[in-house]
């Protein structure tokens, strides 16, 4: 909720915001950005594929840091961001061995369309 307020400030110019806040959490304010749009890719790509949730996680792992994100910034003495990038990091792992069947090592298809 509070970052709805945050953009709300920023988007109409008025300076109750404190920007000592935002100069301290900017590299979260960018993870959070950051990892929000890998997961809206994640889910684009999931849609147009054949792969379950299962095979191809990814996106639950990308919305799992932004979700961190925000819970580091409402409470930041408890960095939630260590234990949500090791779950990342395994769906990423998931993810990648459901998309090398397709492709070698030099990204070549291994199963053409002929």
């Amino acid at each position: 909720m509070y970052i709805v307020y945050v953009l709300y400030l920023l988007m109409t110019g008025k300076n109750h915001l404190n920007m000592s806040y935002l100069k301290k959490n900017e590299s979260l304010f960018i993870k959070l950005f950051a990892f929000f749009a890998l997961g809206v890719a994640g889910y684009i790509d999931l849609v147009h594929s054949k792969n379950t949730i299962l095979e191809d996680p990814f996106l639950l792992g990308a919305f799992s840091m932004s979700i961190a994100c925000v819970l580091t910034l409402i409470n930041p003495k408890i960095y939630y961001i260590h234990t949500a990038m090791f779950f990342f990091i395994l769906t990423k792992l998931i993810s990648q061995y459901t998309h090398s069947k397709h492709y070698d090592f030099w990204g070549h298809p291994v199963h053409p369309l002929h």
